[in-house]
């Protein structure tokens, strides 16, 4: 759909301000994650995951269930392994939940000489995951 595609690019390209109107944080989860689901969004991972805590917080006591859902959504794969680890660090402890899913991200790597990005887990886990390698 044109429309949609038209909505799409505005959202990619004005996700920051986006995330600081009110409505961000007043949107449904099934909103919040096809905003997230955008590939062309000009932010960081650690942006996008900033924003999503935002929406969290606002509500935590019903939107923290929602956590590995975002989280799933998260492109944690293009992140140096100095940001994920990082990331991580931070986000230790505060969710439930999240460690199956930082444990999978932690063993994505980028072989450097191709890009290839190559799956080091196992295929239960990316079933588990929704993951279909092809």
């Amino acid at each position: 759909n044109e429309v949609a595609s038209v909505l799409q690019q505005r959202i990619a390209l004005n996700f920051r301000a986006l995330c600081t109107t009110q409505g961000f944080t007043t949107m449904t989860i099934e909103s919040l994650k096809s905003i997230l689901s955008v590939d062309e969004l000009l932010a960081t991972e650690n942006e996008i995951w900033t924003a999503a805590e935002k929406w969290i917080e606002v509500d935590a006591e019903h939107r923290t269930e929602y956590v590995v859902d975002i989280a799933k959504l998260m492109r944690f794969s293009t992140m140096k392994s100095v940001e994920l680890s990082n990331f991580i660090n931070k986000q230790r402890g505060k969710y439930k939940n999240l460690n199956d899913l930082f444990l999978e991200s932690l063993l994505f790597s980028v072989d450097s000489s191709n890009k290839d990005i190559k799956y080091h887990t196992s295929d239960a886990c990316l079933k588990k995951r929704g993951v279909v390698l092809t």
